[in-house]
């Protein structure tokens, strides 16, 4: 499957979800009311980076006819 785009059906329309990159930034500035050390925790649980949180950006296409 490719990772920058993703047709799928909605009703009798094809969809498009459109992949616009990712930026990753500090946890200090995603998460502000939890401690570091559970914020870490939980990201490792998970099996992803501890050092950033990586937020991905889509578009996603929806045929809305003459819209």
């Amino acid at each position: 499957m490719r990772t920058d785009y993703y047709r799928f059906q909605l009703g009798d329309s094809e969809c498009v979800s459109l992949c616009a990159g990712s930026m990753d930034y500090e946890l200090e500035s995603m998460v502000t009311n939890t401690p570091r050390s559970d914020v870490v925790a939980a990201l490792q649980a998970l099996g992803l980076p501890t050092e950033v949180i990586t937020t991905p950006y889509a578009y996603l296409y929806v045929p809305a006819g003459k819209q």
